[in-house]
């Protein structure tokens, strides 16, 4: 990757980034669910199968927030351009915000004393400040 392709990625992403945290912070209060994708006993994640909402998302899950991102109108844009096979949400989202591991960054709840959107929107707030990743390394 060149030095100018580099640089115009990193600003991609960091918009990408931005545009994350702005559609999250409409999503109201009642509709987050951190808790909702779980961990079945052999470790296999188990989501819930409704459209949270009417909307369509890549991962099933009602409230988290991968499900919510997923249903972002530039993230499905970017799966049909990008032509990606991929289903995982957290390997699309990690694609999607230059980082290694969105499942990671957005799995369950870490802060019960505030508001589950307020831990949500505190996580996609450092995001903005992570290194950003292509292809799973750092640029």
């Amino acid at each position: 990757m060149s030095p100018d392709e580099r640089r115009a990625y990193e600003q991609v992403i960091r918009k990408r980034r931005e545009l994350s945290l702005q559609y999250f912070r409409h999503i109201p209060e009642t509709w987050v669910h951190l808790d909702i994708v779980m961990e079945d006993a052999h470790g296999s994640f188990i989501t819930f199968r409704e459209r949270p909402h009417g909307l369509h998302n890549t991962c099933g899950a009602v409230g988290c927030v991968m499900g919510w991102l997923s249903t972002m109108p530039e993230v499905r844009e970017w799966v049909q351009e990008t032509q990606i096979s991929e289903i995982d949400s957290g390997y699309i989202l990690a694609k999607f915000l230059g980082v290694k591991d969105a499942i990671g960054l957005f799995g369950e709840r870490a802060c019960p004393d505030i508001s589950q959107k307020e831990e949500a929107i505190q996580r996609l707030e450092r995001l903005q400040h992570l290194p950003i990743t292509y292809d799973g390394k750092c640029v």
